[in-house]
């Protein structure tokens, strides 16, 4: 069932984020949940998750940012997109990006940016294949301390 997340999809999104770049699970000491109460509270903010039997298999976050060219209208951005190794190659992370373009139709944005850190070709291949173009913007990512 791909939905958005609820309050208490925490621990369930972070034991899944583990799973994104060997990403720690965070220590309990309250930031985490300071974080995520913020996401929550964040009409712009949109965490989409694929439950199967009741466990988050796959989820991406949809970001919605307003935007003062292009008629006005916002556009989106999604990150954190990750599928369970045990779950992969079965449509779960598909119907998380079909459902944050939903969102982002919704909001009447004009596209969707999504980067990603991978070079390996399945990766990229899965992501033009979910719609995404490669060749119309160069991303520039400057990490910061």
């Amino acid at each position: 069932m791909v939905r958005e997340a609820k309050k208490t999809d925490l621990n369930s999104l972070l034991l899944l984020y583990t799973q994104l770049h060997d990403n720690p699970l965070p220590q309990s000491s309250g930031n985490a949940e300071n974080v995520w109460q913020q996401i929550v509270d964040n009409p712009c903010c949109h965490v989409v998750v694929n439950e199967v039997y009741g466990r988050i298999v796959s989820s991406c976050v949809l970001v919605v940012v307003p935007n003062l060219t292009h008629g006005q209208r916002p556009y989106a951005l999604v990150e954190n997109m990750v599928t369970d190794c045990s779950f992969r190659n079965q449509g779960f992370g598909s119907a998380c990006l079909r459902e944050a373009k939903r969102i982002a139709v919704r909001y009447n944005c004009y596209k969707i940016m999504l980067m990603t850190g991978s070079r390996e070709p399945e990766t990229l291949h899965y992501y033009e294949k979910a719609g995404y173009s490669r060749n119309e913007k160069t991303a520039f990512l400057q990490r910061l301390s």
